[in-house]
């Protein structure tokens, strides 16, 4: 809008503005211009400020800024400082109210530091849009604008494309941490010098180099020599098609990532050079996913496209399938050609709309299957289409149809779902939602089907008080081909369903089956609710204990807010400030292993496997119990060392791998490549080791006939009466094992709290108290129910028996898994055996009564799959052979679970991990 425009539009706005206080002062649109006229812009800016703070109008605002856009630098400052009756200046005014500045204004403010520091200081990020690298380089108050919009949390990383050149920048990023911006930083930038290196030196000590980094980088072909430098193989796939063409120390990129036969990543083929490389080492390969443009480039000294030339060397880019697969660009081209060379039959999943196309007087869905090509659809929603699978005879295609579609009627009067079950082809591929269709469905009891009905569509009710849901699980408790515990999504985003799903589980016992709640998961915010609101509202008295697991109930902001509610909660857990006796035990279990003598060839390994996990990537005391429960092993006897070996080299080969502490829990990642732990259990570190030497090395294969074995032994009567005897046997030792603590440990506990420790308590209970009284008291709860409710949790008696009792459970369960772990992970075995009903509690004896559950992963992990109950085995085996008095825990092993699933752990675990060959041992050791 140009200036006189809008001077025009606001004269209308002030003459109305003025015939609200003075009507019949003017008449007329000419006598309005004629006074507007002799109105000053000043007069006009004074009178819409004064207007705005009687109004609060904010498009006078934006008016008035409209009007200054075109100011020179010192009036346009000068009205921008004009003092409000609110103590604010109006720029203050504009950025607190968030309205929007034109690119003119904003390079105007940019331009002076006063103005810019306003912007700073009222957190106004979209002034800083328009921002150019000076911008961003000004200083104001000692201090680079730069650094002000990092300390200040504003700094969006995408202005990082304005800031070039200065190595300032990094160096800032650094200091206040900024990770996420890091990413974003130019290709120069990675290459300013910094510290004792280059920035890109940093960013791989500090593990921040991902592939996207990687494939920014298009004109430092020394790139390569970084990779190899800091051994992150795996990131030379990803250097970027401009450097592969590119020279390094006399040969080319693309020969150097060959060597180390790696396979770069190739897709917008541009640079003919790079073709005739890739030709010449006959390496087409590499070109099986390139772009579709990238496809119709000239072959250097041939008269054909690439596209032609790849298919004749019987290389078919995905891109020429992908295209005639979902009728996309340029697929009559690719079409024509897999034709000419006879290539159809490459077309094995195609979209509704590609195989309705006419390719001459026939569809595509007509060729194929004269050809006889056997292919798949994503999704039918035609009624056309049904019609033609039908007249086909390929009546297993009308599994894709999308919901409503399965009750579309045949031209032989059934309807598309009728003919599925009827002909038993049930792998319907698409979600649940029509009425109609899940009333068929659990009408006629089709239950291979409610796995694929929407959460939604399973919390409709079929009469008044029965949900679909409800039916289900009444079936299922008659029904064992009934999966009910894959029936739900635990990650249901509208947490009113969550809690109502839940709910009907624990109605019918069988909440087991769901995944156990944390207190994430109970406190985080979906659609403006927590999911303990919603089970509270839902169900507010009746089953807590069936919804919230017991130790999640015992942390004192959830037991707070179940308090509220009017439940009361028995234990609670306190956050502990008396001395950690288990954490004695086991430092001084780790000191004891650390000065065990070995030879010089065990010292050597050892010290190998110390200095490659001694990174800096790990948790210190974690890497430290590592190799000092190694130390014990190789002393004793009980290890090969193949095992070392082969840890060392599964580290070299993904340096990512390491151990790192969490705050709960135990487990490893494969995908994080981390076992991640909260204390150092030995045992436990064991096992977690054990599913990591599982995946790397026999990358989580499952050995033949493992499957049906376990069929054999969950369905032996036999073994069942076993697992109630060790049930009763882990009971017996469990109950030993509390007296004990209790004459022990708990008679030092109690001695430990003198009067100056209580005095502490209460100073702790205190603090406690305020902090929770501040959270809730926000949330609109008086001071009188506050006080009532805080002061009956934290009293010194309370916290002294909770305290108490959390310490006494940690050491029995420590003392369990240190002195006894063989013993209690043979619970496990069965819980795997029995797909998790051991340790879900609804495993009963031949006369009906409930098997006592012990140890195990129970039936939310086991019901995944017989592949999970086999990645548990090997990792317990693992540790069981590493334990102290390891050749007792073997034969106990052997005794309960039987010799054929015995050996076939010990034969699985010689031969695929001991003795395996994926990674060659060449350079374990670096000394």
């Amino acid at each position: 809008m140009s200036l006189e425009e809008t001077i025009t539009m606001l004269d209308k706005k002030i003459a109305d503005l003025y015939s609200d206080k003075d009507i019949g002062t003017y008449s007329g649109e000419d006598k309005l211009i004629e006074h507007n006229k002799e109105v000053s812009i000043d007069d006009k800016l004074k009178t819409l400020l004064e207007n705005y703070q009687t109004t609060k109008d904010i498009t006078l605002l934006e008016d008035y800024l409209d009007l200054l856009s075109n100011m020179s630098l010192p009036d346009f400052k000068h009205y921008l400082l004009i003092q409000l009756d609110n103590g604010r200046n109006v720029l203050e005014e504009i950025s607190n109210n968030k309205i929007d500045i034109s690119y003119s204004s904003n390079v105007q403010m940019l331009n002076d530091p006063d103005l810019t520091r306003i912007l700073i200081q009222t957190k106004n990020k979209e002034g800083f849009t328009f921002a150019r690298e000076k911008d961003f380089l000004m200083e104001i108050d000692g201090k680079t604008v730069l650094e002000h919009l990092l300390e200040s949390n504003m700094f969006e990383r995408f202005w990082i494309s304005s800031i070039t050149s200065t190595p300032l920048l990094f160096e800032l990023l650094v200091k206040y941490n900024k990770q996420e911006c890091i990413g974003n930083i130019s290709e120069e930038q990675l290459f300013h010098p910094y510290e004792d290196g280059i920035v890109l030196d940093y960013l791989f000590k500090n593990n921040m180099i991902d592939f996207t980094t990687i494939g920014r980088i298009s004109s430092h072909p020394e790139i390569f020599n970084y990779i190899i430098k800091y051994n992150r193989n795996s990131l030379l796939e990803e250097i970027s098609e401009a450097l592969l063409s590119e020279k390094l120390d006399g040969k080319y990129i693309l020969d150097l990532i060959l060597e180390k036969n790696l396979k770069p990543s190739i897709y917008n083929l541009r640079n003919p050079k790079l073709l005739e490389l890739i030709i010449e080492r006959d390496r087409l390969d590499l070109l099986s996913n390139v772009s579709q443009s990238s496809l119709f480039m000239d072959v250097p000294g041939k008269e054909m496209k690439l596209v032609e030339y790849l298919i004749n060397h019987e290389i078919i880019p995905k891109e020429c399938i992908d295209a005639v697969s979902r009728d996309i660009d340029n697929d009559n081209k690719f079409y024509n050609l897999l034709e000419s060379l006879d290539k159809l039959n490459l077309i094995t999943k195609a979209s509704e709309a590609a195989l309705l196309k006419k390719h001459g007087d026939k569809t595509l869905f007509e060729i194929l299957v004269d050809k006889n090509v056997t292919f798949e659809i994503p999704a039918i929603t035609k009624s056309t289409m049904i019609e033609m699978i039908y007249n086909s005879g390929k009546i297993e295609l009308l599994q894709s149809c999308r919901d409503v579609m399965l009750l579309t009627t045949l031209p032989n009067g059934k309807t598309v779902i009728e003919e599925l079950v009827d002909r038993n082809l049930l792998e319907i591929k698409n979600l649940i939602k029509s009425e109609e269709l899940i009333k068929y469905i659990c009408d006629n009891k089709i239950y291979q089907l409610y796995s694929l009905l929407t959460t939604t569509a399973l919390l409709k009710y079929k009469d008044l008080n029965t949900t679909y849901l409800d039916q289900i699980l009444e079936e299922a408790q008659t029904n064992k081909d009934i999966n009910i515990t894959n029936l739900v999504d635990d990650a249901i985003w509208n947490p009113i369903e969550h809690a109502k799903v839940r709910i009907i589980y624990a109605k019918h016992n069988m909440h087991m089956y769901l995944s156990l709640l944390t207190k994430e998961d109970l406190l985080k915010v979906r659609n403006g609710i927590r999911l303990i609101d919603a089970l509270l509202q839902e169900n507010p008295f009746h089953n807590v204990d069936k919804l919230i697991p017991a130790s999640v109930r015992q942390d004192v902001e959830i037991a707070m807010i179940l308090k509220l509610k009017g439940i009361r909660q028995d234990h609670i857990r306190f956050e502990s400030v008396t001395a950690a006796i288990e954490d004695e035990y086991l430092t001084t279990r780790r000191e004891e292993y650390e000065i065990l003598p070995l030879t010089r060839e065990q010292e050597q390994l050892l010290e190998g496997l110390k200095q490659i996990m001694s990174d800096g990537l790990g948790d210190p005391k974690l890497i430290s119990t590592l190799i000092a429960n190694y130390r014990y092993l190789l002393s004793t006897g009980s290890i090969y060392s193949n095992e070392i070996y082969h840890l060392i080299s599964i580290k070299q080969n993904n340096p990512e791998f390491t151990y790192q502490s969490i705050q709960d829990g135990a487990y490893f990642s494969p995908n994080k490549k981390k076992v991640c732990m909260d204390n150092t259990n030995i045992d436990t570190l064991n096992h977690e080791t054990g599913h990591a030497l599982f995946t790397y090395l026999a990358n989580r294969e499952m050995p033949q006939g493992f499957e049906e074995l376990i069929a054999r032994l969950s369905a032996d009567p036999k073994l069942l009466e076993e697992v109630s005897e060790y049930s009763k046997k882990f009971h017996k030792l469990k109950d030993r094992i509390e007296q004990e603590v209790e004459i022990t440990f708990m008679k030092s506990y109690d001695e430990s709290i003198t009067d100056e420790k209580l005095k502490e308590i209460e100073e702790f209970l205190n603090n406690l108290n305020q902090k929770e009284k501040d959270k809730y008291r926000k949330l609109g709860y008086s001071e009188d129910v506050l006080d009532i409710i805080l002061g009956e949790m934290y009293t010194v008696e309370e916290y002294l028996v909770q305290d108490r009792r959390i310490k006494k459970h940690n050491m029995v369960d420590l003392i369990l898994r240190t002195q006894y772990g063989p013993f209690i992970a043979i619970g496990d075995f069965y819980d795997g055996i029995y797909k998790g009903q051991y340790k879900g509690g609804v495993l009963k004896d031949s006369n009906g009564h409930k098997i006592s559950p012990t140890f195990g992963h129970g039936i939310e992990y086991y019901s995944r799959g017989t592949e999970w109950a086999f990645n548990e085995m090997i990792a317990n085996y693992s540790a069981i052979v590493k334990s102290n008095n390891s050749e007792i825990g073997i034969q106990q092993l052997r005794e309960h679970i039987g010799e054929e699933l015995f050996i076939l752990l010990q034969d699985y675990y010689q031969k695929q991990i001991l003795q395996s060959t994926r990674y060659l041992q060449t350079q374990q050791v670096t000394l």
